[in-house]
C-alpha cells in the first residue's frame, strides 16, 4: 500500500513538473508586453519599451526569465535620448521554497549592459527628478462617531513574501553624465561598472562590491559596503562603505575631453590615492537624508605644462555630512615652498556656499613658473594669505566670488626689465635720458640699478576679488634707488590695468636732474622725482609707460615760469598784472627779516606766482 502511495506521489509530482515545464516553455509572454509596458509608462510618466521576454523552466534553475531590449525614455525637457537602456535582465526563481515556505529564493539576477544618461540642466534640476515625485497625499479619514473622536488605526500593510537573492550582478554598466550648468558643459563617462550584491534580502543587510573605470581604460574605482533596504520608510542605507580611487590610472586625454574647463590648466599627469570611508549613508525619496563620511588623498602629484615643477606631496583630508563638506587640511609642495588651506562648502547639493582660507609660504617664483615665453621673468619668494568665498561652482557663479589677499615678495628680481630705464626711455621729449642718467650714477648705485634687470628688495600687494577681477588696493615695491606704488585691476584672464607712481629717490633724482634740468619740474621738497606710470597689457606682454601728458605739462610749466620770471625782472608792469591774477604774495617785511609770527625753522619752498599762473592756464590739458 505504501509503495503504491509513494508511486502515486512520484507520478503526480512528475506530471506536475512536466506540466509546469510545458506551460512555461510554451507560454508566449511577448503578446502581453504591450499591455505591461503601457501600464508601466503610465505609472512613471515615461516611455517604456521591451523588445522581447522569455520564460523557461529547468530542474537546476527552477523558473528562469529573461527580458531583452529594455528602454525607458527621458523627461522631454531634457531631450530625446533614452534615460535608461538595458541589454538583458536574467533571473531564476526556485519553486520549492516559494511553495513550501512562502519564501522567494532567487538564485540569481543578472543585468547586462545597462546605460544611464544623467543630465543636469542649466537651472540645476536633474532629469531623474520627475521619476521621484511623491504620490499625492491621501485624504484624511473622518473620525468615527463611536470612537470618542479618535480615528481608526490604519490597516496594516500586506506582508510580502520573504525575498532572498543569492547573487545580484550588474555587468558592464555605463553612466553618461552631462552638466549644462557649466559653460562649456561638463561631461564624463563612468564605464565598465560591475556591481555584485551578495545575499540580497529585503530584511537583512547584504554585501556590495563594485568597480568602475573613471577616465580610464581599466577599473580604477573600487567599492565595498554593507547595504540595507527599509520598505516601510522607503529608504536605502549603506554602512561601512569603503571607496578607493587610483588617480595614476586616469587618462589625461579622457579627462580633458570630458572636463573642458580643465584644459587651460595644462594638466599632463596626476598621481595619488583617494580613500573614502562612509560609516553611514541613508537615502530616500527626499534625497540624501544622512551622511557620515571621511576621506583623504595621499601621495598626490599633478604635472602641468604651466609650471616648471610638479605640484607634489598633495595631502587632502576632509569629512562630509548630508549638509556640508569640511576641508580639514590641504597641503602641497611647490618647489621649496608650501601651500596650506582649510575650508567648508555648505549646502553642497543646492546653494554650494563656500569659504576657503589659503596660506602660501615662500614659493620660489623663479623656479615654479614656466616663464620661458615671457619677455620678462620674475624671481623671489612669495608669501601670503588668500581668503575667498562665494556660492556655486559654475562659471557664472565663480564670476561672483569675493575675497581678499595679502602677499609679499622677498629677494625678488625682474629679469629682462629695468623699470627705471624703461620708464625714462619712454620720455621722448628728453632724448637719451636713461643713458645720460646712468653715466651720472656712482659705481655702487650703477651696479644696483643698472643693467637689464630690476632687483627688488621687497614687494607688498593687498588685493580684493570682485566680479572676475583682482582689485589691487595697494602694491608697494621697494628697490635700490626708487620705489613704485600702484593700484588697479587684474582680470581672471590676466589682463592688467594699473595706475602707478615711480618715485626716484634722492641720489638717483639728483643724477637725473644733473643730466636733464627739465626734470627738476618733477622734484618735490625732498628732492625726489615723481613720475606717474601706466601699467597695462597681459602678463606675457606687459607695457610700462610714463604719463607723458602729465610730464609734458609739468616740464612746460616749469620752463615757462622761469622764462616768465626773467620777463618780469625786466618789466615791472608785467608783475603788477600778474599780481592781479595771483593775488600778489611777493612782499617781504621791510627790514628783510622774517615775520615774527612765522616759524623760525626753514619752511618748504613756496610755489612762485608765475608757476601758479601757468598751472591754471594748463588745467584741463
Amino acid at each position: 500500500m505504501v509503495k503504491k502511495i509513494m508511486a502515486g506521489v512520484v507520478i503526480g509530482l512528475f506530471v506536475l513538473l512536466v506540466g509546469i515545464y510545458i506551460f512555461i516553455n510554451t507560454f508566449n509572454i511577448n503578446k502581453y508586453l504591450p499591455q505591461i509596458t503601457q501600464q508601466v509608462s503610465q505609472a512613471i510618466g515615461r516611455e517604456v519599451k521591451v523588445q522581447r521576454a522569455k520564460l523557461h523552466f529547468s530542474l537546476i534553475e527552477g523558473v528562469a526569465a529573461s527580458v531583452e531590449g529594455i528602454l525607458i525614455g527621458d523627461d522631454p525637457l531634457f531631450g530625446d535620448r533614452p534615460f535608461l537602456t538595458i541589454g538583458q535582465i536574467r533571473c531564476g526563481v526556485r519553486l520549492g521554497p516559494l511553495l513550501t515556505k512562502r519564501q522567494i529564493e532567487v538564485s540569481y539576477i543578472r543585468i547586462h549592459s545597462p546605460e544611464v544618461n544623467l543630465i543636469k540642466g542649466k537651472n540645476g534640476t536633474f532629469n531623474f527628478e520627475s521619476l521621484m515625485k511623491a504620490p499625492p497625499a491621501a485624504q484624511p479619514q473622518p473620525a468615527s462617531s463611536s470612537g470618542g473622536g479618535q480615528a481608526k488605526p490604519s490597516a496594516k500593510p500586506p506582508s510580502l513574501p520573504l525575498l532572498l537573492v543569492s547573487t545580484f550582478q550588474i555587468e558592464k554598466a555605463k553612466v553618461n553624465y552631462v552638466d549644462y550648468s557649466f559653460t562649456p558643459p561638463m561631461e564624463f563617462v563612468a564605464k565598465d561598472i560591475d556591481i555584485e550584491v551578495i545575499d540580497f534580502s529585503l530584511q537583512e543587510p547584504f554585501k556590495i562590491k563594485a568597480e568602475a573605470s573613471l577616465f580610464s581604460d581599466r577599473p580604477n574605482v573600487h567599492v565595498n559596503a554593507l547595504g540595507r533596504l527599509d520598505l516601510n520608510l522607503q529608504q536605502a542605507r549603506l554602512d561601512d562603505g569603503h571607496v578607493n580611487v587610483d588617480l595614476a590610472m586616469i587618462d589625461i586625454k579622457k579627462l580633458n575631453k570630458s572636463l573642458a574647463a580643465l584644459e587651460p590648466a595644462g594638466i599632463q599627469s596626476v598621481k595619488g590615492t583617494m580613500n573614502v570611508v562612509a560609516s553611514q549613508m541613508v537615502a530616500g525619496a527626499g534625497g540624501l537624508l544622512v551622511l557620515s563620511l571621511e576621506g583623504q588623498l595621499i601621495d598626490g602629484q599633478v604635472v602641468s605644462k604651466l609650471l616648471a615643477v610638479p605640484i607634489d606631496k598633495i595631502l587632502v583630508k576632509f569629512d562630509a555630512s548630508e549638509s556640508k563638506i569640511n576641508l580639514k587640511d590641504f597641503s602641497l609642495a611647490l618647489g621649496s615652498g608650501q601651500v596650506h588651506a582649510q575650508g567648508v562648502v555648505k549646502d553642497y547639493m543646492t546653494r554650494q556656499q563656500f569659504d576657503f582660507n589659503v596660506d602660501v609660504d615662500q614659493l620660489p617664483l623663479g623656479e615654479i613658473i614656466d616663464q620661458t615665453k615671457y619677455p620678462a621673468q620674475i624671481k623671489g619668494l612669495l608669501t601670503g594669505n588668500v581668503k575667498i568665498n562665494g556660492a556655486g561652482f559654475t562659471p557664472e557663479a565663480m564670476d561672483q566670488i569675493t575675497g581678499q589677499s595679502l602677499f609679499s615678495i622677498a629677494d625678488g628680481e625682474l629679469v629682462g626689465v629695468n623699470i627705471v630705464q624703461t620708464v625714462l626711455g619712454h620720455i621722448k621729449i628728453i632724448p637719451g635720458l636713461g643713458d645720460a642718467v646712468e653715466s651720472q650714477l656712482s659705481p655702487e648705485l650703477r651696479q644696483k640699478i643698472g643693467g637689464k634687470n630690476t632687483v627688488i628688495d621687497k614687494a607688498d600687494v593687498k588685493t580684493r576679488i570682485e566680479r572676475s577681477n583682482v582689485i589691487i588696493d595697494t602694491a608697494e615695491l621697494q628697490a635700490q634707488g626708487f620705489r613704485l606704488s600702484a593700484h588697479g585691476n587684474v582680470g581672471f584672464d590676466q589682463t592688467i590695468a594699473m595706475q602707478a607712481e615711480l618715485v626716484l629717490l634722492k641720489e638717483l633724482a639728483r643724477a637725473l636732474m644733473a643730466s636733464a634740468h627739465e626734470m627738476e619740474a618733477l622734484a618735490d621738497e625732498n628732492q625726489e622725482i615723481h613720475i606717474p606710470v601706466q601699467i597695462t597689457g597681459k602678463a606675457s606682454a606687459l607695457s610700462i609707460v610714463p604719463d607723458m601728458n602729465y610730464l609734458s605739462k609739468r616740464i612746460l610749466v616749469n620752463q615757462g615760469s622761469k622764462q616768465l620770471e626773467k620777463v618780469i625782472e625786466k618789466n615791472p608792469e608785467v608783475k603788477q598784472i600778474l599780481d592781479i591774477f595771483t593775488g600778489g604774495g611777493r612782499s617781504q617785511p621791510s627790514n628783510g627779516a622774517p615775520d615774527a609770527d612765522t616759524d623760525q625753522t626753514e619752511s618748504a619752498p613756496q610755489e612762485s606766482p608765475e608757476k601758479k599762473l601757468l598751472d591754471n592756464l594748463f588745467k584741463g590739458f
